[in-house]
């Protein structure tokens, strides 16, 4: 068995430890994780507490105890372990650039020595064609999924269903690699995250039930539309409110909610019903990465066993990448028109 050591326990190495140790126990990797180090030990523990292995204080020591050396993020201590690695021969595997300067470049590739330029040899083309004929059935899962939601045969949801089905049946019958305890393994992890997510769901039911009841986000909206702000003022009143909304709120509750009472003051400033849909399908995808009800973050939580705040703090990017597609598509509406303008015209 290869003894691997995790240098960097941060987001990307939580959830790539979490996959080589599901690899580990369907036996298609002969190898483990055995130790940790990061420049938070807070982390370290995490990642060996819950996918195996044990933190170690100090680089030496997990050094001592691998066969290969893992480095999952870049930080200048990060540099020092792959010339420590490579002092005692180790291989290394590193799953982000780390050389962000020339000088860096230089001491990275004075460290590595020959195995900076290590070639593999080219595969053949009878290689070549015997791979794609084992990889037949797994490349006919995209086809499956993206074929039949857009010759309209079935729905996203059940896409995702047919295609679980056709991995399953591909796993077992074809592969072999997956037999009656692997599918209870998974049966028993579906459920309990599909167990937690419906708690979550259901909490955030009953607190639209009763904000519906008391008429809080009829009245938000009733303020914003009677508000004489024009087009741009009104959009920038509703992104802002569904945003606020969808920190509390699930999605189909802020569409059913919100859309009616809107629907006529959207009509009076000639906003185009298409341009807002798509505005506003952009900013319930916030609702889902956004805490305290962000079904995405938990779902995150329940596969990875990260801590919740080392989830929100990775979804950070993609909150602000998505403000900016907001801000460019309202920016310019044809992004949003263009097409549906073609099927009508």
């Amino acid at each position: 068995m290869i003894r691997i050591g995790l240098v960097g326990a941060g987001h990307i190495g939580t959830v790539h430890s979490y996959a080589l140790r599901q690899l580990a126990d369907a036996q298609l990797v002969d190898a483990r994780l055995v130790a940790t180090f990061d420049d938070d030990p807070v982390r370290a523990e995490h990642v060996a507490r819950h996918h195996g292995g044990e933190a170690y204080p100090s680089l030496d020591a997990l050094l001592d105890a691998v066969d290969v050396v893992w480095v999952c993020t870049w930080t200048a201590g990060h540099l020092a372990a792959v010339e420590a690695a490579a002092d005692r021969g180790l291989p290394i595997f590193c799953e982000k650039p780390l050389a962000p300067t020339f000088a860096d470049c230089e001491r990275v590739a004075a460290a590595l020595g020959p195995l900076a330029a290590r070639r593999e040899p080219r595969a053949r083309l009878r290689e070549a064609l015997a791979a794609l004929r084992k990889s037949v059935w797994a490349l006919s899962l995209p086809a499956l999924v993206l074929g039949g939601m857009y010759a309209g045969v079935f729905t996203a949801t059940e896409a995702a269903g047919a295609g679980a089905v056709l991995a399953l049946a591909v796993g077992v019958a074809v592969y072999r690699t997956i037999g009656w305890r692997e599918i209870w393994d998974s049966a028993l992890d579906a459920s309990r995250t599909s167990a937690m997510l419906f708690m979550i769901l259901a909490g955030a039911s009953v607190l639209g039930f009763v904000l519906t009841k008391m008429r809080v986000p009829h009245e938000i909206v009733q303020v914003v539309v009677q508000q004489d702000v024009g087009e741009l003022g009104f959009l920038l009143a509703m992104m802002a409110l569904l945003f606020v909304l969808g920190m509390f709120l699930e999605t189909i509750a802020i569409i059913l909610i919100t859309t009616p009472v809107i629907l006529p003051a959207m009509a009076h400033l000639g906003i185009h019903p298409i341009w807002y849909g798509v505005l506003l399908m952009i900013n319930l995808e916030l609702a889902l990465i956004t805490p305290p009800v962000g079904m995405n973050l938990f779902t995150i939580k329940a596969v990875t066993k990260a801590p919740i705040g080392l989830i929100i703090r990775g979804a950070l990017p993609y909150v602000i990448l998505i403000f900016v597609c907001l801000g460019i598509v309202m920016a310019w509406p044809q992004l949003a028109l263009w097409l549906p303008g073609t099927m009508f015209k």
